[in-house]
């Protein structure tokens, strides 16, 4: 994070997920049709800066979470009376990261309980 030339702090007090199997399956469909897309022009820009500047592009963001709660709920799919529930708490999260002009280069995360 010393080589950012800038740095982004976001602070969430509070995440929750409560999902069921279907819900979750879905979403991963949907989040799977957004792929990275890059036009031409902005592939020749980049392409003409110098190295110098390319190591100025960096963007130190730091995300911090008080309480990170995932609930996942389902139905055995032998047997539709039967019924599961997962639940996962992770407390103070923090995720520290190195973003460049090719993308993440440095992830740290830390955790008080999980």
């Amino acid at each position: 994070a010393n080589e950012a030339q800038k740095e982004l702090v976001v602070n969430i007090p509070n995440i929750f997920f409560d999902t069921t199997t279907c819900e979750r399956e879905e979403l991963t469909k949907i989040l799977s049709c957004y792929e990275k897309k890059t036009s031409d022009s902005q592939c020749d820009r980049d392409d003409d800066l110098s190295d110098e500047q390319h190591k100025t592009k960096m963007l130190g963001l730091a995300l911090n979470v008080g309480q990170i709660s995932f609930m996942l709920h389902g139905t055995d799919s032998n047997e539709s009376l039967s019924h599961y529930s997962y639940s996962f708490i992770i407390d103070k999260m923090q995720l520290h990261t190195l973003i460049t002009h090719e993308g993440v280069r440095n992830v740290r995360v830390l955790s008080h309980d999980f």
